[in-house]
């Protein structure tokens, strides 16, 4: 830079030729040549070097003066641009002189600028003497970048960018629609740190779609107000709010007690519409509170249907009964808490599973005299299972022996119609003798058989069982005495047939 400096002083008269000489209170005559250099510092900034030698009658000058320097758009006359800059006791030595000048960048639009210098003794308080003519502003080496900035890689720069009378930015185009219009498909606008890029996507490839994330293999995390992520959606595809490590395919997460992750409100659907073909649609979960928790005005407040798992699935780790994963309150008179429903042969619609030797799997309780359980239908139970009958039948063994069975019921399948899946056969050379066929084990349950008297008062009927050895039968006893209850004496009683009844526990 220095030998650059040393070499555009020497070369100054041969490279800024103009002069002019004029004669100033009565003692100068002047002889200008001009030379505009860039600034050499380290920064460009919009100051320049302005350099040139006096002379007087033919002699370089020495000493000091005062200059003064105005700026014109034209060669003579014009109007003027900018400040008028005086740089007072600017020293010559062998008639060479350097200022620094800065008209600020907004007078050097690109049109001609004519420089108008006028000089006088240091400290003379006389008028400036004007140099004439006025010297026209060259090109300096950053200026000569400055206009080769119209292009860019040697083509012109509205290839690359362009503004219109509004304002508006185009990249990629002449014409953009808005304050920053990027043209083309592909990747468009992209930050990067290095290692994470973010980036806007555009593509008109299978009817056309657009997209904004991350180009790295890392989360885009959406925020307000320069605060911390509150909405994350991770690099397997999970968006969490409220959750930056999602671990479903929408994991939403409130830590504000009282208030709800998700609310959904519809005039006429569904508020909230979850639907999942192997898993649950809708999860909820709550420390405290109600895990999901649906009102509707005339539908149904939570509405569960799967095709393989649950339609709906609560879950609760507080140990009360008014906390649990599942809640149902009926507020209003005949209304329903919870309500299930299967129409398939096999479907159950509500189903309650307890994995604790104490606990329960449905739980009903009417502290106030009401029923705690109504079941309007039949009732069944496993057969291995306690707490309701397993079986129940009458038999008549004076009708044809298709109907035997009167009615009955299986508390195990839940038939009610026909034999209910029973069998009864009576032996014919044993009267009072009857096998009774259940389909099921029934020697580890509990029985009981119940003879049907007669119209006849003073006939007393009594009966037995013994298990038959699959099981699955019961061998039945029916006997009979004229006698009165305290005439019984020995063996006098028989066996005779009668209408009886089991019940198996």
């Amino acid at each position: 830079m220095k030998n650059l400096l040393h070499r555009a002083i020497r070369d100054c008269p041969q490279t800024c030729p103009q002069t002019c000489q004029k004669k100033f209170s009565g003692w100068l005559a002047a002889w200008l040549a001009v030379c505009l250099l860039a600034n050499l510092a380290t920064a460009q900034t919009t100051g320049f070097t302005y350099q040139g030698k006096l002379t007087d009658a033919g002699n370089p000058a020495n000493g000091s003066y005062d200059l003064q320097f105005k700026l014109f758009d034209t060669l003579a006359g014009g109007a003027q641009q900018g400040a008028t800059l005086v740089r007072p006791s600017v020293a010559a030595s062998a008639g060479v002189f350097t200022v620094t000048l800065d008209f600020g960048a907004n007078v050097f639009g690109g049109a001609d600028r004519y420089l108008e210098i006028g000089v006088r003794p240091a400290g003379s308080g006389s008028g400036y003497t004007l140099l004439a003519p006025r010297q026209p502003i060259t090109s300096a080496p950053y200026a000569i970048q400055t206009l080769n900035a119209q292009q860019l890689g040697g083509l012109p720069a509205n290839r690359y960018v362009a503004t219109d009378a509004s304002g508006n930015v185009g990249i990629g185009t002449t014409n953009p629609l808005s304050k920053l219009t990027v043209q083309g498909g592909g990747y468009g606008l992209t930050h990067t740190a290095g290692a994470v890029t973010l980036g806007t996507f555009v593509t008109t490839a299978a009817g056309g779609s657009a997209g904004f994330g991350t180009q790295s293999n890392h989360p885009l995390n959406f925020f307000t107000n320069g605060g911390s992520a509150q909405m994350t959606l991770d690099t397997n595809g999970n968006f969490g709010i409220g959750e930056t490590v999602p671990t479903t395919k929408l994991h939403v997460v409130n830590r504000t007690p009282g208030f709800s992750a998700i609310y959904g409100e519809s005039a006429s659907g569904r508020g909230v519409y979850g639907k999942s073909t192997s898993s649950r649609g809708v999860y909820g979960e709550s420390a405290s509170s109600e895990g999901v928790f649906g009102i509707s005005a005339s539908g149904t407040g939570v509405s569960g249907f799967s095709t393989s798992s649950s339609g709906v699935y609560g879950q609760s780790a507080a140990a009360s009964v008014t906390a649990a994963g599942v809640y149902g309150k009926g507020t209003g008179s005949g209304s329903i808490g919870v309500i299930g429903e299967s129409n398939l042969g096999s479907g159950v619609g509500v189903l309650g599973v307890s994995t604790s030797p104490t606990g329960f799997g449905m739980y009903a309780r009417n502290n106030f005299g009401g029923r705690a359980i109504f079941a309007e239908g039949d009732v069944a139970q496993s057969r291995a299972s306690n707490g309701l009958v397993k079986a129940m039948l009458y038999v008549n063994p004076f009708l044809p022996a298709d109907r035997y069975i009167v009615r009955c019921y299986n508390g195990v399948t839940g038939a009610s119609t026909g034999n209910c899946g029973f069998t009864v056969t009576r032996s014919f050379s044993y009267p009072g003798h009857y096998t009774v066929t259940f389909g099921f084990q029934v020697d580890d349950r509990f029985v009981s058989v119940t003879p049907h008297e007669s119209n006849n008062n003073v006939s007393n009927y009594g009966a037995s069982f013994r298990f038959e050895s699959s099981g699955n039968a019961l061998y039945v006893n029916i006997w009979r005495s004229d006698l009165s209850i305290n005439e019984i004496i020995g063996d006098n009683y028989r066996f005779n047939d009668a209408s009886f009844m089991v019940i198996i526990y």
